[in-house]
C-alpha cells in the first residue's frame, strides 16, 4: 500500500512539473504558489473551508478527483465494482467509476 501511495505522489508530482513552462520555473515557487496555480486551472480545490490542507494526505478518492480533472475525464455514475465505496462522495459524483474505467486506478472488490 506504501508503494502505491509513494508511486500516486511521484506521479501526481511529474505531472505538476509537466504543467508549468520549465522545471526551473516550478523549482523557484512555494507549495503554496504550485497550489494555486493548480486551483487556478481547476485540478485542486482544498477542503470545503478554504484550507488547501498542503500539510495532509491525499485520499483515494481525492487522487480520484485530481485525475479526473487532469484528464478531463468523464464522471461516470455507475455502478461501483469496489465494496467500501457506496454512498461516499467519489462514488456518488462519479470520479472513482471515471479513474477505475480510464484504467488509471484499480482495486479489489
Amino acid at each position: 500500500m506504501m508503494r502505491k501511495k509513494v508511486f500516486l505522489l511521484c506521479l501526481i508530482s511529474i505531472l505538476f512539473l509537466f504543467s508549468f513552462g520549465s522545471h526551473s520555473q516550478a523549482a523557484n515557487l512555494t507549495t503554496l504558489q504550485k497550489f494555486e496555480a493548480l486551483n487556478a486551472d481547476h485540478i485542486l480545490e482544498g477542503r470545503s473551508n478554504g484550507d488547501p490542507a498542503l500539510e495532509g494526505y491525499l485520499t483515494r478518492a481525492e487522487i480520484a478527483t485530481i485525475l479526473v480533472r487532469m484528464y478531463n475525464l468523464k464522471l461516470i455514475n455507475d455502478h461501483s465494482p469496489y465494496v467500501d465505496t457506496k454512498n461516499h462522495w467519489a462514488q456518488d459524483a462519479g470520479y472513482i467509476e471515471a479513474v477505475t474505467s480510464a484504467k488509471l486506478m484499480e482495486g479489489k472488490g
